[in-house]
């Protein structure tokens, strides 16, 4: 792009310098342009509107227009500096809030405000208040101002019953296979992710498929391990108790053979045993079972809360 050409269109004095990216933003493209003018260095902020989003321009543009201008103009009255506590819009030199290129793409211009910083990301409670602090101030600045003069630039931008409705819509329309099988959905998300950490470095993403994965590679041999181990002490503790009522069936034997010349039936000595068989056995197996069905309800809980299952 012949940036020099571009802005060679607006009202900006002095010698073309340079034009490069600037900044993070993702809806429209932004440029810091330098201009030097009597030895000074003089910068701007130069973007190019995304028009696929903000379809009406000229009402876009309009509605910058009358805010700054009102905001200058009450700045002004309160002794303040409107260079630094408002934007300042720089117009083409047919008058105009923008321009039009050749191509359809539309350009703003913005003098630079220096000294100061924008955040991305909250770093400390002060970023907090002073953001509030400087909102109210726009918020007050705008409270005579008439809104009526303002053009919907997105309508329904707030009304967030009918985005969600939408939003429900394009799920159900699938029209980006969502729904596609796991090995699809976690290529895509990986070359999401890179795309992500190219432009922001110190930024995070989660998911509920890459979060699944990381869990299944970080914990699969710790689960194996502990199903093994699991597996053989259930083996030892139901060989423990099979021989311990062996050892004490041979014990009791002879008690048995007495009760039975006493007069007790074979039928009842068998009862006998099987209810001691029962209780001494199927007790501990039953209380066990019961606690890993426990766990394991626990252990999907705790998979849902991390988003690991659907």
């Amino acid at each position: 792009m012949d940036f020099a050409k571009l802005l060679s269109n607006f009202e900006i004095g002095g010698e073309f310098v340079s034009c490069e990216p600037y900044g993070s933003g993702l809806i429209n493209r932004t440029y810091a342009a330098v201009f030097t003018e009597g030895g000074k260095r003089k910068r701007y902020i130069v973007q190019r509107i995304n028009t696929v989003l903000f379809k009406n321009v000229d009402g876009l543009m309009n509605n910058i227009r009358l805010v700054t201008e009102f905001n200058r103009a009450e700045i002004e009255k309160r002794n303040g500096d409107p260079d630094r506590e408002s934007l300042t819009l720089v117009f083409t030199k047919e008058g105009k809030p923008y321009y039009r290129a050749e191509n359809g793409d539309c350009y703003r211009v913005y003098v630079f405000i220096e000294d100061a910083k924008g955040y991305d990301v909250v770093e400390k409670p002060e970023h907090f208040y002073e953001s509030a602090v400087a909102f109210g101030k726009f918020a007050m600045l705008l409270d005579r101002f008439d809104s009526s003069k303002l053009f919907e630039v997105l309508p329904d931008f707030h009304n967030t019953v009918k985005r969600f409705a939408n939003f429900r819509k394009s799920l159900e329309a699938d029209k980006f296979n969502l729904k596609g099988d796991d090995g699809k959905q976690k290529e895509a998300l990986e070359q999401i992710q890179n795309e992500f950490y190219e432009k922001f470095p110190d930024g995070t993403m989660e998911s509920r498929m890459l979060s699944r994965s990381s869990f299944y590679e970080l914990y699969g041999g710790l689960f194996f391990i502990g199903i093994y181990l699991g597996s053989m002490f259930i083996m030892a503790t139901v060989l423990i108790i099979y021989y311990k009522l062996i050892s004490e069936g041979f014990d009791v034997r002879e008690r048995y053979q007495i009760m039975q010349k006493v007069g007790m039936s074979k039928k009842e000595v068998k009862r006998s045993i099987r209810s001691q068989v029962l209780s001494v056995f199927f007790l501990p197996v039953s209380v066990m079972l019961c606690q890993a069905c426990l766990r394991s309800h626990s252990s999907i809980t705790v998979c849902v809360w991390l988003s690991l299952f659907r």
